[in-house]
């Protein structure tokens, strides 16, 4: 082994040293936040403070009612696409089926009502894992949008269950 060698190799080793130190730092200090942070207030949106993905993990081991009290605020993660859509439906399908059922419409339809293309299409995706009733009340309402770019999602949806 040349010295340029055994000095890359030293270089690289400590580099993985720092890796290592940093990142058994970053998880120690991610189980702190997470027993200390006020999951529903990182819920609402434009609060400052902590990563959504804490507050995410923390969110999963809230008791059913804790959920239900920040329902409001999950579905609102819910409904646009970006890194928490996902995690924000998992928490929504792991709350008791009756009482989402009881309590989506009135929690969306504000969302909707200013919807735009996205807010409507990330809400049928969520509505189609719930109930294929309220997915299809959620089409009929795309169907008679004044928006044409909603109208079409009802357009699409028609298409892609056509039969063939």
């Amino acid at each position: 082994m040349t010295v340029s060698n055994f000095d890359q190799w030293k270089e690289l080793d400590e580099a993985y040293a720092q890796f290592s130190n940093a990142k058994a730092q970053y998880f120690k200090l991610r189980e702190v936040a997470k027993q200390s942070i006020d999951v529903a207030e990182e819920f609402r949106f434009g609060s400052p403070g902590i990563s959504r993905e804490i507050a995410f993990e923390k969110a999963k081991d809230l008791s059913i009612e804790e959920r239900k009290n920040i329902f409001p605020d999950i579905v609102a993660y819910a409904s646009y696409v970006h890194g928490f859509t996902e995690a924000s439906r998992d928490l929504i399908l792991g709350l008791p089926r009756e009482w989402v059922l009881l309590n989506i419409e009135k929690v969306a339809d504000p969302i909707l009502k200013n919807g735009s293309h996205e807010e409507y299409s990330a809400l049928l995706d969520l509505y189609k894992l719930i109930s294929p009733s309220l997915f299809d009340s959620l089409i009929r309402r795309c169907a008679m949008s004044d928006d044409l770019e909603i109208r079409e999602i009802a357009f699409d949806y028609a298409q892609k269950t056509k039969p063939k």
